[in-house]
């Protein structure tokens, strides 16, 4: 009887050590609990109220025109545009009056266009705000007041032939030379396709 108590506190005694050990770190973990730490702040993440922005703009023909769309996530944007033209390779100057627009909602789109005249590079910004979030959005475009923008056929004219060809280019049932290409990519962006033969009709019917 009096060895297995003496083999029953032999074990105790080589099970205590690591025990107490584990304790003694345990206490040096419990020190630096993460209550204890200070708390990072939370980003903000930039934009919270504001969804996305579409911007288009072009110019062509003795026109600038630009057309925005944006959306949010709580009502009221406000909206405004301005069209300058660049002078003497560094001044931006105004060539129309600002637009302003604004809404209750959570969506709103709109367009605004100038006529132009001088050949150049133009630049189009249209800032948003929304609650206490504010973004601007720039695009810059150069414009040849001697070549027909959109006039697919030649003949001097925009007409609704002309956004014909461009849609059938598009859909890849019409050919066009480097030249044609050029001419009908209205909107700059690299390609000839069906948003080009949109601007053209509207060019033709004299909404832009």
């Amino acid at each position: 009887m009096k060895r297995i108590i003496a083999l029953l506190i032999c074990i105790l005694i080589v099970f205590a050590c690591p025990m107490n050990a584990f304790a003694e770190n345990s206490s040096d973990v419990v020190v630096v609990r993460p209550t204890s730490l200070p708390i990072k702040p939370q980003l903000k993440p930039e934009y919270q109220n504001i969804n996305s922005i579409g911007l288009t703009f072009y110019v062509a023909n003795g026109r600038a025109y630009a057309s925005y769309t944006v959306s949010s996530q709580k009502n009221g944007i406000s909206v405004s545009v301005k069209i300058e033209k660049k002078t003497l390779g560094i001044l931006w100057v105004d060539i129309g009056d600002e637009k302003q627009e604004k809404t209750e909602n959570k969506y709103i789109s709109g367009s605004y266009s100038v006529p132009v005249s001088d050949s150049g590079t133009y630049r189009v910004t249209l800032e948003v705000t929304c609650g206490s979030e504010k973004i601007g959005k720039m695009v810059n475009f150069e414009y040849d007041n001697e070549i027909l923008t959109g006039d697919a056929n030649s003949d001097g004219f925009i007409r609704a032939n002309d956004a014909r060809m461009i849609l059938r280019y598009s859909a890849k049932l019409e050919k066009f030379t480097d030249k044609q290409k050029s001419i009908c990519d209205i909107n700059k962006d690299g390609s000839v396709n069906a948003s080009d033969a949109r601007i053209a009709l509207r060019m033709a019917a004299k909404i832009v």
